[in-house]
């Protein structure tokens, strides 16, 4: 770019670059140098208006994305990014006018209209949407099973005030035969079907976090089966093994006879697949994973545990491709830095976000990542501290699910799983919340 300043490809390249890196503030000062050389390119002022978004500065985002749509007769997807900021800064009625004036011809099959529905708890509609999108490929019981996620998904920040049987009423009167659901492990999913005397197959579909938070349904699902198997990512097979001994617990990847199992269920689905479970009586919130004292001795011999202050853990970037806005940018800690009866240490395992090696050096703390194998040994040095610090990632689920006493920093747009709690959560007893009260962020 430097050598070649006004070629908008090579301009383009670093953007995405710098997206890639969760460099946002770059990104933007990028996307604008683009804008520079295209000035009525749509896709110029889109780079701008993406990084605002994901800056956090949702007005010049709008203005931005409003700008775009003076280049093109395609403006949906800036419309739509409108839309969703309008829903996150709690102005659903913009977000729906928008769309019933701009895409009325797209409202019953649009995901994003349906998305922006769901913010408003708009049950029935999101219901309509639903049906008349996903029956053209889906069967019945499919949809039953996409309609109890989206009960859950709609729950989200309104403190489980979505009564489920009520939601379900909006079920089409279609027959009920088995239609023979394939999943991608080419057996029927456990949704619908009774679990007694059956061995089931638990495999990750989503993140770690996952698999840690819904791992406490295997003791609601044990009471009900022959017996389980977990495939396991490696990260996870060593706490997996430990906490679950009296089930088989297999690689990810591994090829497991058919015949072994009769139904599957990823980690999130055993809090759709069990129908007693409910969002209204989550169960363990107090410590329902362990670690041998053996390895948390083990850590406990390193020289930096041999201190007098108070041991306080950090984890602040979690993947830049998912939930960016959860990330804290690193130099942003340095109040912590200042605080001189503590120790901080770092259960970061990447170093791309310390923006410089000299503030990485003037903010002393200890690295743990060149210590750390897997999740078995972050629990361990979990065991360790007296008190966690940490976005909205893996190791908060880790920490609570341990007991551990954690603070968890969520911004203003938090995932559904928060609900709308202010302070303390029901899924980990030990877990504080400290939540943006504003959405914006610097």
């Amino acid at each position: 770019a430097e050598r070649y300043p006004d070629d908008t490809m090579v301009l383009s390249q670093l953007y995405i670059a710098y997206k890639d890196l969760f460099l946002n503030d770059k990104a933007y000062e990028t996307a604008l140098k683009i804008i520079e050389y295209d000035k009525e390119q749509s896709y110029s002022y889109l780079y701008a208006a993406d990084a605002l978004h994901a800056l956090g500065k949702y007005e010049e985002a709008i203005s931005m994305y409003e700008i775009s749509t003076k280049y093109t007769d395609d403006n949906l997807y800036a419309n739509t990014m409108i839309a969703n900021i309008y829903s996150v800064l709690n102005q659903g009625e913009k977000a729906v006018k928008l769309f019933k004036t701009k895409y009325p011809q797209l409202l019953n099959e649009n995901n994003n209209y349906a998305y922006i529905q769901m913010c408003e708890r708009n049950i029935e509609e999101v219901r309509d949407i639903m049906h008349k999108t996903l029956t053209k490929t889906h069967s019945e019981e499919e949809l039953d099973k996409r309609a109890v996620q989206y009960f859950y998904k709609l729950n989200l920040d309104k403190k489980y005030n979505i009564d489920e049987t009520v939601f379900k009423q909006f079920k089409t009167n279609k027959s009920q035969k088995d239609n023979q659901v394939i999943n991608y492990y080419g057996k029927k999913d456990l949704y619908g079907h009774n679990p007694d005397n059956k061995t089931i197959l638990i495999y990750n579909a989503n993140g770690m976090g996952d698999m840690i938070m819904f791992s406490r349904y295997l003791h609601v699902l044990e009471n009900h089966t022959k017996n389980i198997i977990i495939q396991s990512p490696k990260s996870m097979f060593r706490l997996m093994s430990y906490n679950f001994p009296q089930y088989e617990v297999i690689n990810e990847g591994e090829i497991i006879d058919e015949s072994k199992y009769d139904y599957t269920s990823s980690f999130f689905g055993l809090l759709i697949n069990l129908e007693e479970n409910s969002l209204k009586n989550i169960p363990y919130s107090s410590p329902y994973i362990s670690v041998e004292e053996s390895l948390i001795k083990e850590k406990e011999q390193y020289d930096f545990f041999s201190t007098n202050k108070k041991k306080i853990g950090i984890f602040w970037m979690g993947n830049p491709v998912v939930m960016p806005q959860r990330s804290i940018k690193f130099q942003e800690l340095k109040p912590l830095f200042e605080l001189t009866d503590i120790q901080l240490y770092s259960f970061q395992l990447s170093d791309f976000d310390y923006a410089s090696q000299e503030l990485k050096n003037n903010m002393s703390f200890i690295d743990l990542a060149p210590y750390i194998s897997d999740f078995q040994d972050t629990a361990a040095f979990l065991k360790n501290i007296d008190l966690l610090v940490t976005i909205d990632t893996s190791i908060a689920n880790l920490a609570g699910a341990l007991g551990i006493k954690t603070y968890l920093l969520l911004p203003y747009d938090s995932e559904w799983r928060w609900f709308n709690d202010k302070e303390k959560t029901p899924w980990y007893d030990s877990v504080r919340i400290f939540k943006q009260k504003i959405p914006f962020r610097s």
